[in-house]
């Protein structure tokens, strides 16, 4: 998707079952409510570091495993990721925002590691919207 966006708009690829990879150029900083919802076969998506707000964009991504969002983004809506039951690791670069995304701590969710800056990960850890899954909260990698 061109940098010439600002934002990517509602609904724009809702139920694109044959979309498998997103990349988004630098410059866009908003991803609208259900962008990508039911993209099915998605697999892989690329962020940019431009991004800083993703209102529940990609859920019911039924073949996303995995998913990193970069420092820059400072607001993702909470029913972000709902229904990724293929989901298996999240990312966060941010280094400086706790975020809360609800399905992450459902009981469906399989989700097997969330990374976090590793100055964040004790305020991770001992947050009562993620203490539940702590034993899934490492550190991000170098």
């Amino acid at each position: 998707i061109p940098k010439s966006f600002e934002y990517i708009p509602q609904e724009m690829f809702k139920c694109c079952t044959s979309l498998s990879s997103v990349t988004i150029d630098e410059g866009i900083t908003n991803i609208l409510p259900s962008a990508f919802q039911q993209c099915e076969a998605l697999t892989q998506i690329f962020l940019p570091n431009s991004l800083e707000k993703v209102y529940s964009a990609f859920t019911g991504c039924l073949s996303l495993t995995s998913i990193t969002y970069p420092e820059n983004v400072k607001e993702i809506e909470e029913t972000e990721l709902w229904g990724c039951s293929n989901l298996r690791t999240v990312t966060f670069k941010s280094k400086n925002v706790v975020y809360y995304l609800r399905y992450l701590t459902n009981a469906e969710c399989q989700l097997e590691t969330l990374y976090v800056q590793p100055n964040l990960l004790n305020a991770y850890k001992t947050h009562d919207d993620w203490k539940q899954i702590a034993d899934k909260i490492k550190p991000t990698k170098k």
